[in-house]
């Protein structure tokens, strides 16, 4: 890190981490800039019979909520999970998208003490790129309780697929999802409980939001600034 050319942050957040934890380093310029497949996330045309093959699949009820991330203690889903006793009382389920990481997550042990929740909540592991877009579009919302991200990928991926957004109010997770979904700051589980049924109740006002503030990252400009500053480091090391 200290001894690269240039340095490339996914969001401000991160460049200024990489400032913080680098004060001395060869590049003094951080280049910020999100790259993915933009047209590979979209909205798909969503039908009764889609969404209820997705639903009797995981055993979900109409109305479910969904996570993507690698299933780790820094996601927080034992967060998340701990909100279920009162939001299945309002008719939702959970499905969670995403492989085991490292450490213990913590995750059953809410699940352990009441069967009624157990039974709200399910686990799909591997999917490919196709049933995630699927997923996204029948979707109540997607729900990101992380404790940090540098980015949120999974968020920019909802949007664009018209799903709404309800996260974490800190690290990169602020700046993707500001102005396009619903953030909550800390940790008080009646506020998520009421963002959740907010954006639920207000679903098409926020998939408007989301699919606006997709249209903010551009991959193809963030190719044409890294290329560029590749060709100025070149030409600087000819020179």
């Amino acid at each position: 890190m200290c001894c690269s050319d240039i340095l490339w942050a996914v969001s401000y957040y991160t460049r200024d981490q990489i400032k913080k934890l680098y004060p001395i380093r060869k590049s003094k310029t951080i280049l910020v800039g999100q790259c993915f497949e933009k047209n590979r996330f979209h909205p798909i045309s969503v039908t009764l019979e889609t969404g209820k093959n997705i639903r009797q699949q995981y055993g979900l009820s109409e109305k479910y909520l969904l996570y993507v991330g690698t299933i780790e203690p820094r996601k927080n889903l034992h967060f998340l999970i701990s909100l279920m006793p009162e939001l299945v009382k309002h008719g939702f389920s959970l499905l969670i998208v995403g492989a085991q990481g490292w450490g213990k997550s913590g995750i059953h042990d809410p699940l352990e003490s009441e069967k009624k929740v157990k039974d709200r909540i399910a686990f799909s592991g591997f999917i490919t790129d196709s049933e995630l877009i699927t997923i996204y579009n029948h979707a109540r919302l997607l729900v990101i309780p992380s404790i940090n991200e540098g980015f949120g990928l999974p968020a920019l991926e909802a949007m664009l697929c018209g799903c709404p957004v309800v996260a974490a109010d800190h690290s990169g997770l602020h700046e993707v999802v500001k102005d396009g979904g619903m953030l909550i700051r800390g940790w008080d589980k009646q506020k998520w409980i009421q963002g959740i049924m907010e954006v639920s109740q207000n679903r098409e006002k926020y998939i408007q939001k989301g699919m606006l503030k997709s249209l903010y990252y551009d991959p193809a400009e963030t190719i044409r600034t890294v290329s560029n500053a590749v060709e100025l480091e070149k030409h600087s090391i000819v020179q």
